[in-house]
């Protein structure tokens, strides 16, 4: 009897330790896919983000060279490119910078905090009780319903109406019917506004959150406009995006910096992400460097009289 137990002993031992392997094997499986995961969203993020046209990078060079700069005038031209990329980037995703540092943060933070969490033990003596419970209740039920008279289980149903039946009495008629709510005044909305602001609170339910990400900017007002954000864009045409060729006036009419600035127009002209001003500061962002460099680019032979 005692060598009967004590193998009932062990072996429900192994199962348990069993069982607790396989939930770290799982976990441990888990945490490595999510680690993989991270790993390849940030690798992928680091490739994309600030990437310039190889043909851009190339004619950046001819212009450094041209001027005699070097690396400084190459480096200047590649970072206001890559600015205009990053800006391009941030309008077509709609996420900054640092709300997706941010992303990247908690999940590496929800990852470093998994840990194995063990199931309480089950009460199997209380599982039988409920078990039990719930046959008598059963049983009780079926002996009732056999012995109560069929017209006794037979509910009626009688219908109500709210607009009828005699009144209490409380309010007047003709005061409920001509009854208004007052309009709140602009100090009552301001009041609002900034106890909303004071109290950061979670949204208590999908409504809430929908309306504060409509408040944020991350979803669409009603009714959908395509060309929501975009206002100031209203008055502009579409060829005024597409053709940027009187962008050019003030370049050389040929050279290195010639070719470089034809270069960027035609990218400017691609890009649906920007404004017509953003694209006209662009440019002009070029305009002026080259204005500043111009005694070095006539001693250089890149811009002639």
């Amino acid at each position: 009897m005692a060598a009967r137990h004590t193998f009932f002993l062990v072996s429900s031992t192994s199962q348990r330790i069993f069982s607790l392997g396989a939930r770290l094997r799982y976990v441990r499986r888990g945490v490595h896919t999510a680690a993989c995961l991270l790993k390849k969203d940030s690798g992928r993020k680091t490739d994309s983000d600030g990437e310039v046209d190889p043909r851009l990078v190339a004619a950046a060079k001819d212009v450094a060279s041209s001027l005699g700069g070097g690396e400084r005038v190459e480096s200047a031209l590649l970072q206001q490119l890559r600015r205009h990329e990053d800006t391009t980037s941030a309008a077509k995703s709609a996420v900054t910078p640092a709300e997706t540092s941010a992303d990247n943060s908690s999940l590496g933070d929800l990852i470093s905090g998994l840990r194995v969490v063990q199931g309480q033990k089950t009460n199997r003596n209380a599982t039988r009780g409920n078990r039990s419970e719930v046959k008598n209740f059963r049983q009780e039920f079926q002996q009732t319903r056999q012995t109560q008279p069929r017209s006794e289980q037979v509910f009626r149903k009688e219908r109500r109406s709210l607009f009828e039946g005699k009144r209490l009495g409380i309010f007047m008629q003709e005061e409920v019917n001509s009854w208004e709510p007052d309009a709140p005044t602009l100090w009552d909305e301001e009041q609002k506004a900034e106890l909303e602001a004071q109290v950061d609170r979670p949204p208590r339910n999908g409504f809430e959150e929908m309306i504060q990400w409509t408040k944020e900017g991350k979803m669409w007002t009603f009714p959908i406009q395509n060309d929501q954000g975009l206002e100031e864009e209203a008055a502009v045409g579409f060829h005024e995006h597409v053709f940027l060729e009187d962008l050019l006036e003030g370049f050389p009419e040929k050279g290195p910096i010639r070719h470089f600035m034809e270069l960027v127009v035609t990218g400017l002209s691609k890009n649906p992400y920007l404004t017509l001003q953003q694209k006209r500061d662009h440019v002009d962002w070029f305009k002026n460097y080259f204005q500043e460099t111009e005694p070095i680019l006539r001693a250089s032979g890149s811009l002639t009289a």
